[in-house]
């Protein structure tokens, strides 16, 4: 549908939520988490990391398989067309290595500003233009 719809994927009752690369038991602090591209030539980091302060969302809207359509990795998205995504204050994420392989685009002058390398095509992450709203959302396949 054109409606955008994001769903909260729970593995399972009693589970958390998060990729168990991401955040390997609920509710273990991390101090950061290491952040890459696919060829690894993009790094970076999400500093003061615990499941209290990062959400995950699994988005089926058509702009983020339009995404992955445009950047040609299908390989993202579930078989269901879903994108996992990992939602961060912006003030948390910093790339260290490789900043200037960053590129974004737009689907519309309102939409999401969506990152992605320039190296690999792997998407990096979006963003709202909206101060009211701040949050990065990384794709769960650049953690580390």
């Amino acid at each position: 549908s054109a409606m955008a719809r994001a769903l909260v994927d729970h593995p399972s009752a009693g589970k958390t939520a998060f990729p168990t690369h991401i955040f390997p038991l609920y509710g273990s602090p991390m101090s950061s988490l290491d952040l890459r591209c696919t060829c690894g030539s993009v790094q970076g980091v999400i500093t003061d990391a615990s499941p209290k302060n990062i959400n995950r969302a699994v988005c089926y809207c058509d702009d983020c398989q339009a995404f992955n359509r445009f950047l040609e990795r299908d390989d993202l998205m579930n078989p269901q067309g879903g994108s996992d995504i990992v939602q961060v204050a912006p003030s948390r994420l910093r790339f260290t290595v490789g900043s200037d392989k960053l590129r974004s685009m737009r689907f519309s002058e309102k939409g999401l500003f969506r990152w992605y390398t320039d190296c690999c095509k792997t998407p990096a992450g979006n963003m709202i233009y909206s101060a009211r709203c701040p949050f990065s959302g990384i794709y769960s396949r650049m953690f580390v």
